[in-house]
């Protein structure tokens, strides 16, 4: 069997276009889809594309020296192009909505700088949880650890023994 791309648009498990568009129009008015017949060697696949912010100067003429120039939306698929689907259905949007840098307040290094402050918030909340429940499920080695301090031992040389290099 030939590839269809171009006589068969979709899948038989899309879901509607129309209501599907209408939907990723909530998330961001400048998408939309787009069917590529020439994408997945012949077989074609959704484009999910956004509509260029600005216009561009495109050549129209040039007459004796002088340049003519139109300006329009121009698309290229270095920059208009977000994401190829085979099928389209509903949890496209929720994937668009996690890789979704647009709406990221201030520059990339701020944004940068915040992901990792909320990371390292993360992982000190992890290592205290750890912490604490291990010393809540392990009571009698703390037990032991705790008389073993009252009774004149060095906490030092415990944690030495426990971390050695």
């Amino acid at each position: 069997m030939a590839p269809t791309g171009k006589l068969i648009h979709g899948d038989v498990l899309d879901v509607n276009r129309k209501s599907f568009e209408r939907k990723l129009k909530e998330h961001d008015p400048q998408l939309y889809t787009e069917w590529n017949p020439q994408k997945r060697y012949g077989w074609g696949c959704w484009e999910i594309r956004r509509l260029p912010g600005q216009k561009s100067k495109i050549l129209v003429a040039n007459h004796k020296g002088q340049k003519f120039y139109r300006l329009e939306y121009w698309e290229t698929n270095t920059v208009n192009h977000v994401l190829d689907v085979g099928i389209l259905h509903y949890g496209v949007l929720d994937y668009l909505k996690s890789i979704d840098t647009w709406e990221e307040k201030g520059s990339f290094a701020e944004n940068l700088e915040r992901k990792k402050a909320e990371y390292d918030q993360k992982a000190q909340q992890k290592i205290r949880d750890d912490l604490k429940y291990k010393l809540r499920y392990n009571k009698s080695v703390t037990r032991d650890f705790m008389e073993a301090v009252k009774d004149g031992y060095n906490p030092l040389e415990f944690f030495a023994g426990i971390y050695k290099d």
